[in-house]
C-alpha cells in the first residue's frame, strides 16, 4: 500500500471501529486504491461532450480533427440493396435514376420519369460526423453514416421535363447518392 493510500486508510480507521464498518473501511480503501492506481497509470475517462457545429448539439467525442486521407469512405448503397444477407436487401431488379459518387455539394438534373412514378426514394451514405439534405419538390435530410442508415422518398414536383435534385453537403464531405424510382 502507498503512503497516500496509508493515510487515507489510517483516517478512516480511527472514525470507524467495529467489524461491519472495518468491511466498509475496506471497501472505500480498495476503491481508492484502485482509483489512485488508474489515475497514476495515465488512464482517465474522456466524457462525451456536446459539439456545437453538430445538429441539435449531438453528442461527439472530441479530439483532434482526422488527417485527409484517414475519413471513412462511404459504401454504395446499392451494395446493400442488392446483397441478400444485408438486412435492407431488395429483391428484382432495381433501376436507379440516380446513382453518384461526389465531393461535397452537386447538383442533378434527370429525365423525368414514366407517369407510373409517384416520387423518388433516396439513399444516401457519406463520412460520419456530418449531415445531409437532398432536395427535390421536397427535401429529406438526415445524419452521415458509412452505410446508408435510412431513406425518404419525395414525391415528384409536377410539370414536364427534366428534375432537377440536389444534394447539400459540406465541401470536403463524400458521399453516394442512389435514387430509385417509387410507383
Amino acid at each position: 500500500m502507498s503512503r497516500d493510500n496509508r493515510s487515507i486508510y489510517l483516517v478512516v480507521r480511527k472514525s470507524n471501529t467495529s467489524k461491519r464498518s472495518r468491511r466498509a473501511d475496506l471497501l472505500v480503501i480498495s476503491t481508492l486504491v484502485v482509483m489512485s492506481g488508474l489515475a497514476l497509470s495515465g488512464c482517465v475517462t474522456n466524457p462525451v461532450t456536446a459539439n456545437p457545429s453538430s445538429p441539435a448539439g449531438s453528442a461527439a467525442p472530441s479530439g483532434p480533427a482526422d488527417p485527409a486521407g484517414s475519413r471513412a469512405e462511404p459504401i454504395d448503397p446499392l451494395d446493400d440493396l442488392k446483397d441478400p444477407d444485408s438486412t435492407d436487401y431488395v429483391e428484382g431488379e432495381l433501376s436507379p435514376v440516380i446513382h453518384e459518387k461526389g465531393t461535397g455539394p452537386r447538383g442533378f438534373e434527370i429525365e423525368r420519369p414514366d407517369e407510373s412514378v409517384t416520387g423518388l426514394k433516396y439513399f444516401v451514405s457519406c463520412e460520419p460526423s456530418s449531415t445531409f439534405t437532398v432536395t427535390e419538390s421536397t427535401f429529406y435530410s438526415g445524419p452521415c453514416s458509412t452505410h446508408f442508415s435510412n431513406s425518404g422518398s419525395v414525391p415528384l414536383s409536377p410539370g414536364d421535363g427534366p428534375l432537377t435534385v440536389s444534394i447539400d453537403i459540406p465541401e470536403d464531405i463524400t458521399f453516394w447518392l442512389v435514387a430509385l424510382p417509387v410507383q
